[in-house]
């Protein structure tokens, strides 16, 4: 019986050394895991931000652009037809130099008319531009070419879904409008 009291108290001493161990080391991993989820909020904070610093360099880098759609012609001329575009459908004299770059984007399929990207040299031209074939979109209803800003990924998703919520809106009032990533 001696025996077994004896082999008893080792398993209870045993038993409180495992415990000790258990609370030192649970104690030690609590301590770690703070420190990691301290660090995952750093990580996440400067994620958003850079996030946000490449969102802000990318709107700047496109805030000269302009796309075109439904410009005919081939690869070497898109800049002549450009030109002849503006000058024939928006009245607008420009030529070769205000356009730092004009290039055609996308796949190209057969019987599909690939879209420009144009960087003109300065905000008014684009401004001019915009605003012409607004007016003429008004006057003409419908023209076959096409002039639209160049937006960051983020703004153009946004935009997408505010155009849904305005279709909605323009049933209760029919004047609304988006402006500034906000519909009104």
């Amino acid at each position: 019986m001696r025996y077994y009291k004896i082999a008893f108290d080792q398993v209870q001493s045993g038993h409180a050394d495992l415990k000790t161990e258990i609370n030192s080391l649970k104690t030690s991993i609590e301590g770690k895991i703070s420190h990691l989820v301290d660090d995952i909020k750093d990580l996440r904070k400067e994620n958003t931000e850079c996030k946000q610093r490449i969102l802000e360099s990318e709107r700047k880098l496109k805030k000269l652009n302009l796309i075109v759609y439904g410009v005919q012609g081939v690869e070497t001329d898109t800049t002549d037809k450009l030109l002849k575009v503006i000058g024939d459908y928006l009245h607008i004299t420009c030529n070769k130099q205000q356009f730092r770059d004009v290039f055609r984007f996308g796949r190209q399929v057969e019987g599909k008319v690939r879209p420009i990207l144009v960087e003109v040299v300065n905000y008014e031209l684009k401004t001019q531009i915009l605003n012409a074939a607004r007016l003429m979109n008004e006057d003409l209803g419908k023209i076959k070419v096409l002039f639209s800003n160049d937006y960051a990924k983020e703004d153009y998703n946004k935009r997408k879904f505010l155009h849904s919520q305005l279709k909605e809106a323009k049933t209760i009032h029919p004047q609304a409008k988006i402006k500034k990533m906000f519909y009104i």
